[in-house]
């Protein structure tokens, strides 16, 4: 996949990509182990993870928008400037570069840069840098060590000059301060002709031929007498030596000066062992040689271990004191590690010691000696404490494995502990918990804001759940592990309990926040089952939980797996479901409460699926939110009813309007004004025909744009219905802020029981306000003579429902306009009151047009069976043909799989689905036939409100 996606589809100019243009790819980043960095065709720096800001030393976004040769020299830049063609010419390149940290040290790394292709043009490159420093630094001591050997003892007054041609860089030893009267930072940034300038006019073609016969004759030592230190007018005679080093890794020329003063031989003497113990004092990596016949250690270099002189003694007397320290995991490898050894290869092994009561990091590489006959007879070590980069380490895996601002896990560190306890088998139980508002908050109030609410809202969960594990997966998501067996009844306290923090408000800069907290739950059972597909399984339970009208919780079942396969197919089918010409448009009028008048009509839009049959709105109309297709979808509802009241003024019935439902995302649309007008104006309808019915959430939003699109609606003569209302999430300030001309209570009033007189309270509230603002008040919802009655007495002034009409086809519609009045008539086709000989069972997909389907089950409730068919009542509606095969399985009975094809299947009331389906092999009718002959009494909605 890209690592940026165009905003527009805009073309650019001679196949370059403005980067301006092209989506951050920072998210994708931060999950890699190493420093990367994208760079544009400039070589800008465009994204970035955080483990590049840290080993730079930069913090936030400091990094954003500099140039890569901010952070190199311009010799450097040269050197690497081949490789950067390289992959901007198509090819993957990988080189070592010098780059230069904030505080001024430079670390070397190793670098992989990666063309990136956008519609296979360049448009930049993705960079991967690794930090080798500690590693060249530790083969660099090795190497000068090598090289003291090879040109001479140790003298009074000695200094080193390095050069490395990979890096065209010069290194100084300390003594060269003292040496030329310079201070140690001057030192640090001397270049090459810097230090020619330190050299004798007379001696610099001395040692520039030197140097040149190292570099290209390939003599491998030199010496030469010179004059150096500008500032005593280079009065200090030296002796100068030069070796070249080559090594399959490096080339590296290294220069001794030792300082020529008068000293007498017997002070030479005196003095050499005292300077080499100085150098060896001066290095921190431990030298040493073991010797495999004896078992004796000599120590060349005590570095480090100078702080640890009982350590130290205690090594050189006790060659197996090392094991008795060695951390036991780490055991393994350096047996491991001698093993090698004798086979003659030289190896790099990390391990821990205990040093004074701490653990200490230490990496060592370990050379085999030979003999003459090349018997392995011992080994040298070279030891460095690598602590403090472990320290370094173990921050970079913080930062990447933990939240920044709530200090949590993060998702990839939860699953981790997940499947370590999914490995020892230990019961766990995970809460996936959604506080549902940070996206509100930071729209509403501000990104500031939105940080105290993630903060506020994680302390929270672990003041509810202290001794948890807990993380946070994005945004106000959070995912808790709960290590205990599996309790449904503590499970639901727990999720009880939190739900109650949907009543309090939380300060929170100066604003009083509410949280929508819902929760799903799923717990371990099958070790075959693995992290992500547990935390998937909370996450489905979450989402189901979320579609609840009040904050919930809800337990994973496989019948969600079910409901999610089905819910995929058909958001993949929707896009074309226009023009397949698969909606239609169903119409439920509004009638006046008394007389039955038919005031009105409500478009209903309707999907006839051709695998899933008749798909409800409510399973739709979301899916057409959340892939964009609402546009499309919203403008044939517009030009569709549009052009059915054309039809109908045509042959002179006598039409009253038909409302039409507006999604809040249409409302923002721009251009929606106007294709409205567009419409009236192509069919020649008349603007009091048609009616807008929003819902309370497109109020939400409070913007000027808002009320100006409604007041250009309204002021066309178009009126405005407000759904839904009552509900709690509007208030009574909308009635009077915006253009409102009928207001529709919520369905769910219509039913709530009659005795409650809270809810009577209420609606005679509305009912009241709405009069004075002179708003008409429609119930929707209505189904039974009692309900109408209540409705009556509350002074509503129309009613929607099944009592006097269903939906009905555009056909129909004409029908009823001329008939004009509606009876009241209540509905027969509800579910069964009274309990019937049943069997509990699920049903599962295994088919579905000619293709194998592996989904999890639904619950059903059987009811009847003869030697050809079954009946059962299901939650979820399936597709009802030949294309489909089921699989019926009896709960807590052993059978072997029966395989049904549903023929018909009819909606009840409660949104329950009757089926009848066939046996493809009738000989398996006789098992559930004999089952439900001694099959128990059960009430179908107490059924499935259990299930």
């Amino acid at each position: 996949m890209p690592f940026f996606k165009k905003k527009n589809t805009e073309s650019f100019i001679n196949g370059s990509l403005d980067f301006k243009q092209l989506i951050d790819a920072t998210h994708f980043l931060e999950n890699h182990p190493d420093a990367v960095y994208t760079l544009n065709l400039d070589g800008h720096i465009v994204s970035f993870n955080q483990k590049l800001s840290l080993l730079l030393g930069y913090g936030g976004k400091q990094l954003q928008h500099q140039h890569f040769s901010d952070f190199i020299t311009p010799t450097e830049a040269a050197r690497i400037a081949p490789f950067k063609q390289r992959a901007l010419n198509g090819e993957t390149v990988h080189f070592t570069a010098e780059v230069s940290h904030r505080e001024g040290h430079l670390l070397t790394m190793n670098v992989t840069n990666i063309p990136i292709y956008q519609n296979h043009v360049i448009i930049g490159i993705y960079g991967i840098a690794r930090d080798i420093s500690q590693h060249i630094h530790l083969r660099l001591q090795h190497t000068r060590l090598t090289v003291k050997e090879k040109l001479t003892e140790s003298i009074p007054g000695i200094a080193f000059l390095d050069y490395q041609p990979t890096t065209d860089r010069l290194s100084f030893s300390t003594y060269f301060a003292s040496l030329l009267d310079l201070s140690q930072h001057r030192l640090a940034s001397i270049d090459y002709e810097d230090f020619l300038l330190e050299i004798h006019p007379d001696d610099r073609p001395l040692f520039e031929e030197l140097f040149t016969r190292l570099r290209t004759n390939g003599d491998n030592t030199v010496s030469c007498h010179l004059r150096l230190n500008r500032k005593q007018q280079y009065r200090k005679h030296i002796q100068c030596q030069g070796l070249r080093i080559q090594d399959e890794h490096q080339e590296l020329f290294t220069f001794l000066f030792q300082e020529m003063n008068p000293l007498s031989n017997e002070h030479e003497q005196h003095s050499e062992p005292t300077s080499i113990h100085h150098f060896f004092s001066s290095v921190e990596t431990v030298i040493y040689q073991k010797e495999y016949a004896s078992g004796a250690v000599h120590f060349f270099a005590n570095g480090f271990l100078d702080a640890y002189p009982s350590y130290l003694e205690r090594f050189a007397s006790h060659p197996s004191a090392t094991r008795e320290l060695l951390h036991p995991d780490d055991l393994g490898e350096v047996l491991q590690a001698d093993e090698r050894i004798l086979q003659g290869e030289t190896v790099r092994l990390t391990y821990r010691l205990k040093l004074a009561n701490e653990w200490t990091w230490l990496e060592e590489i370990r050379i085999p000696l030979q003999d003459a006959i090349q018997h392995i007879t011992g080994h040298q070590g070279i030891v460095s404490d690598i602590t403090v980069l472990k320290q370094q380490q173990e921050e970079i895996r913080k930062l990447s494995m933990y939240d920044q601002l709530t200090g949590l896990p993060n998702r990839t560190l939860f699953l981790e502990e997940m499947d370590h306890l999914i490995r020892r088998k230990h019961p766990f139980t995970v809460l996936s918990i959604d506080f549902n508002q940070l996206n509100h908050i930071n729209e509403r109030i501000g990104y500031d804001t939105g940080d105290q609410w993630l903060i506020k809202t994680s302390q929270l969960l672990t003041h509810y759940l202290p001794d948890v594990y807990a993380s946070r997966i994005a945004g106000d998501h959070y995912a808790v592990l709960l290590t205990e067996p599996f309790d449904e009844g503590h499970l639901k306290k727990i999720c009880l309990d939190l739900l109650e923090l949907n009543t309090r408000r939380l300060p929170i800069d100066g604003y009083e926040l509410t949280a929508e907290l819902a929760i799903g739950v799923s717990h371990f059972q099958d070790e075959q089952t693995t992290a992500t597909e547990l935390l998937h399984a909370a996450n489905r339970a979450l989402t189901r939980a979320k579609l609840k009208k009040q904050s919930a919780y809800e337990f994973y079942t496989s019948q969600l797996d079910l409901e999610i396969y089905r819910r995929h197919q058909l958001e993949q089918s929707l896009r074309d479901a226009i023009d397949q010409d698969e909606l239609f448009l169903e119409y439920q009028p509004k009638v006046d409460i008394w007389s039955g008048q038919i005031l009105a009509f409500e478009a209903l839009i309707r999907w006839d699926h051709p695998e899933w049959g008749r798909i409800p709105p409510q399973d739709f109309i979301p899916l057409s939110e959340e892939g964009q297709c609402y546009l499309p979808i919203g403008e044939w509802v517009l030009e569709t009813v549009c052009q059915t009241l054309q039809t109908l003024l045509k042959k002179a019935l006598p039409v009253v309007p038909i409302s039409i439902n507006l999604s809040s995302k249409q409302l923002l649309h721009g251009d929606f004004v106007q294709s409205v007008r567009t419409s009236l104006h192509r069919y020649q309808v008349p603007a009091r025909y048609l009616q807008l019915e929003l819902q309370e959430t497109a109020l939400l939003h409070e913007s000027e744009f808002v009320k100006e699109t409604l007041q250009q609606l309204h002021q066309l003569g178009i009126h405005l219905i407000l759904d839904g209302y009552g509900s709690g999430v509007s208030s009574l300030t909308s009635l009077s802020t915006y253009p409102i001309s009928i207001l529709k209570l919520d369905r769910s009033f219509a039913s709530l029981p009659e005795e409650d007189s809270r809810t009577t309270s209420l609606i005679k509230s509305i009912v009241y306000f709405a009069k004075e603002f002179q708003l008409t008040v429609v119930a929707e919802g209505v189904e039974t003579l009692d309900q109408l009655d209540t409705f009556r007495e509350l002074e509503c002034d129309a009613v929607q429902g099944y009592l006097f009409s269903r939906p009905v086809s555009s056909e129909r519609l004409a029908a009823l306009l001329t008939q004009s009045v509606l009876q009241p008539i209540e509905s027969l086709k509800q579910s069964p009151k009274k309990p019937l000989p049943s069997l509990h069972g699920q049903i599962s997909i295994t088919r579905l047009n000619g293709k194998e389907v592996n989904v999890g089950a639904s619950p059903i409730l059987i009811t009847r069976s003869t030697n050809r068919s079954v009946h059962f009542y299901a939650s979820i509606r399936l597709p009802v043909d030949h294309q489909i095969e089921l699989s019926l399985q009896l709960t807590d009975v052993i059978h072997p799989k029966t395989l049904i094809e549903p023929l018909a299947l009819t909606e009840l009331d409660n949104g329950l689905f009757h089926y009848s389906a066939d046996y493809k092999v009738r000989a398996q009718s006789g098992q559930i036939m004999k089952a439900l002959e001694n099959s128990q009494q059960l009430k179908l909605d107490e059924f499935f409100m259990l299930s």
